[in-house]
C-alpha cells in the first residue's frame, strides 16, 4: 500500500479502494460512501494546497500542516469544517508512519479547534417540544414539487431521526407499502436498515412524487429528493419550473433548505440536531427501553444510543423519591 497521491504533485483522481486500504486498514464493517468521500475530498484539497506552495505532501512539516490550517481560516472556512480537514489529515500521517512512508508523524500534537457550543451549558443539543412543533407548522401543507420536497425532507429528518446523508441518498424505490404498513429503506454509515414510516410521512412522500410526475411513474432507482436549484431556473416562477433539474439534492442544498424553515419557525437549530431530538424525544417517550430507541435510531449498539437518554435532576429526585421510606 502507498500514500495515495502524495508521492505526486499533480492530482489523479483518487482510487477510492486503494484509498480505503491505506486510510482505514482495521475497519472490520463497511466505510459508508459518504465519510470515503469527504476524508477524499479533504486529503485532495490538503494536496492541491501544498502543490500551490510547491510542498512534497509527504514531507510536509508541522509547521506547514499549521500553516494549512491557519490558511483555511483566513480563508472563512468554519472551525466544524477545519476540524474534519484536521481529522484527516492527522489520520493520512498516522497512517503514512504506520507503514514505514515516514519516520514521525508530524501531526502528533495537533489538536481539533473548540467549537463553542460545545461548552455553551445554556444551549440544549435538541430542540423542546414547542420547537418542534414551531418547526413543523413552519411547513408547506400544500403547494408546488417543491415545496412538497421541502416539507418530506424536514419531517424525514425530524420524525425519522435520519441523518442528511442518508436523505439525499433515498431512491424512489426505498419507499413502499407492506401488508405491515409503509416501509423505508435507509443506507446507514456502515449497513443498510428498513424502517417502519410514519403514516403520515408516507402520504407526505406520495404527494410529492404526484406534483412532481402527475403524468407518470417514476422509475424505482430515480432520486427521492431533487434539486430545483440551476443556474436557468433563477430567474423563472417557482410555479412554472421544470419539476426538478434531475439531479440529486446535496448535503449543502439540504441545510440551506433546513435553514429557511428553521428561520421562519423562529428556532435555531441544523440538520445535525434535529437527529438528537428525534432520539432524545424517543428516549423519554420509551419507557427505558433504550433497545427499541436503538432500533428506530438505526443503531447496532445501545452504547450509541445512550447519547440521547438525557436524566434531570428532576428526575433523579422523582426515582430516589419512589423508594420505600425510613420506618416511623
Amino acid at each position: 500500500v502507498t500514500m495515495p497521491s502524495l508521492n505526486l504533485m499533480q492530482i489523479p483522481e483518487l482510487d477510492r479502494k486503494q484509498f480505503c486500504k491505506f486510510m482505514f486498514p482495521n475497519r472490520t464493517t463497511r466505510v459508508s460512501p459518504a465519510t470515503v468521500r469527504n476524508y477524499a475530498n479533504c486529503t485532495r484539497d490538503f494536496i492541491r494546497w501544498c502543490a500551490n506552495q510547491q510542498i512534497e505532501p509527504a514531507s510536509a512539516t508541522a509547521e506547514q500542516i499549521v500553516d494549512f490550517i491557519q490558511w483555511m481560516q483566513s480563508t472563512g472556512y468554519r472551525d466544524t469544517t477545519i476540524n474534519l480537514y484536521i481529522v484527516v489529515v492527522r489520520q493520512l500521517f498516522r497512517m503514512a508512519k504506520r507503514i514505514g512512508l515516514r519516520p514521525d508523524d508530524p501531526t502528533e500534537d495537533l489538536k481539533v479547534l473548540p467549537i463553542d457550543w460545545m461548552f455553551d451549558q445554556t444551549r440544549t443539543p435538541h430542540l423542546r417540544l414547542a420547537e418542534v412543533r414551531h418547526v413543523l407548522a413552519a411547513l408547506p401543507k400544500s403547494g408546488n414539487a417543491e415545496q412538497l420536497r421541502d416539507r418530506v425532507l424536514v419531517s424525514l429528518m425530524l420524525l425519522h431521526g435520519l441523518r442528511p446523508s442518508s436523505v439525499v441518498g433515498l431512491k424512489v424505490g426505498d419507499v413502499y407499502q407492506t401488508d405491515d404498513g409503509p416501509k423505508i429503506n435507509i443506507v446507514g454509515k456502515t449497513r443498510s436498515t428498513t424502517l417502519d414510516l410514519r403514516n403520515d410521512v408516507y402520504m407526505a412522500i406520495l404527494e410529492m412524487l404526484a406534483a412532481r410526475s402527475p403524468d407518470k411513474q417514476l422509475d424505482p432507482s430515480s432520486v427521492l429528493l431533487v434539486s430545483y436549484w440551476s443556474p436557468g431556473f433563477k430567474n423563472l416562477d417557482p410555479n412554472t419550473r421544470p419539476n426538478g433539474t434531475g439531479r440529486p439534492l446535496t448535503t449543502r442544498g439540504l441545510r440551506f433548505i433546513a435553514a429557511k424553515y428553521f428561520g421562519i419557525a423562529g428556532v435555531e437549530a441544523s440538520p445535525r440536531i434535529l437527529r438528537h431530538t428525534f432520539g432524545t424525544m424517543l428516549s423519554r417517550n420509551s419507557n427505558g427501553n433504550v433497545r427499541k430507541v436503538a432500533q428506530l435510531m438505526g443503531h447496532r449498539s445501545v452504547n450509541s444510543t445512550m447519547r440521547y437518554c438525557h436524566v434531570t435532576s428532576q428526575e433523579c429526585r422523582k426515582l430516589a423519591q419512589s423508594l420505600p421510606g425510613l420506618a416511623k
